[in-house]
């Protein structure tokens, strides 16, 4: 019985036959199609699974269970429970316990045990300026010129009308620059063509140059009498400092009821404007200790005036 059976030889083997066999695979079909949504170049990408899910999350974030709970928290948020406590503290801020407390604080403030004080204090100083500016004012009206007072206003009346430094060289003009204010309130007649002394020019503007020499001399202490009133409060601030409020009224009580103060504050001269100035400067020098800006420079401006007085 003769075996149907066949045995493969190699290749190249004489007697050898070829057994046939599939077809060769080509390149391009031994290459595999990449699977998934980058096979098919990144157009499935929105539109694949992943991309479903994406957009199912997208589309239901604003109305899925969390979302209903948001929009409830974002609606019940002005007039839930505790919406209605915040409601009620800012309704009750104004008006409730603490805020009657703070409101009592607010109106009582300016007229409570310390704010009493405060005022009894600026009273007193009032007071006491007052006095000594009606004091002032009478002796101003009543007395006539002293020895000095004609040769500064007439030398004032100069600056006025001339701008010239032509008399009372032995001063600086600043003092009677301060006089010259209150006369240039008066407006008073000057002869330019007068060429007397210093202290013929002032008599002559006085008594023989057609004016009211009361009227001229009144205003021509105005100005010395606010700048007296004015280094009180000075004198006050000053003695604060050194020894409290009580040992500044006491000050300047003493200050206001002294009567060389008031007979110096109430003439058109040049003393208590240099001597003012010089306590002024003194005082702003105390007080430069702690805080040299800006009271060095006001002490220096203060001392710069009293030299330029007298």
């Amino acid at each position: 019985m003769t075996s149907e059976r066949h045995t493969a030889a190699a290749p190249g083997a004489p007697g050898a036959e070829a057994v046939p066999g599939p077809p060769p695979r080509s390149a391009e079909a031994t290459t595999e199609a990449p699977s998934g949504p980058a096979g098919h170049g990144g157009v499935a990408w929105p539109w694949g699974v992943g991309a479903r899910q994406r957009w199912a999350v997208r589309v239901a974030r604003p109305w899925g269970v969390g979302a209903r709970q948001r929009w409830a928290d974002r609606v019940a948020r002005p007039w839930g429970v505790g919406a209605r406590q915040r409601w009620a503290d800012r309704v009750a801020r104004p008006w409730g316990v603490g805020a009657w407390r703070g409101w009592a604080d607010r109106v009582a403030r300016p007229w409570g045990v310390g704010a009493w004080r405060g005022w009894a204090v600026r009273c007193a100083v009032v007071v006491l300026l007052a006095q000594m500016a009606v004091a002032m004012v009478t002796a101003a009206r009543e007395q006539t010129p002293t020895i000095d007072e004609p040769v500064y206003v007439g030398t004032a009346a100069v600056y006025l009308r001339e701008h010239r430094l032509a008399y009372n060289p032995e001063h600086p003009p600043l003092g009677k620059l301060l006089i010259a204010a209150g006369v240039a309130a008066a407006g008073p007649r000057l002869d330019t063509s007068f060429t007397g002394d210093q202290g013929a020019v002032g008599r002559r503007l006085l008594y023989a140059s057609g004016n009211d020499p009361w009227r001229l001399m009144l205003w021509a202490r105005l100005p010395v009498i606010a700048l007296t009133l004015l280094f009180g409060l000075v004198v006050f601030a000053f003695a604060r400092d050194l020894a409290g409020t009580a040992g500044g009224l006491v000050a300047l009580a003493l200050y206001a009821f002294s009567p060389d103060l008031i007979a110096h504050g109430s003439l058109a001269t040049l003393d208590v404007p240099a001597a003012g100035s010089v306590l002024t400067s003194a005082w702003l020098l105390w007080r430069a200790r702690r805080r040299p800006w800006p009271f060095v420079p006001l002490a220096g401006a203060a001392l710069g005036a009293a030299t330029a007085t007298r």
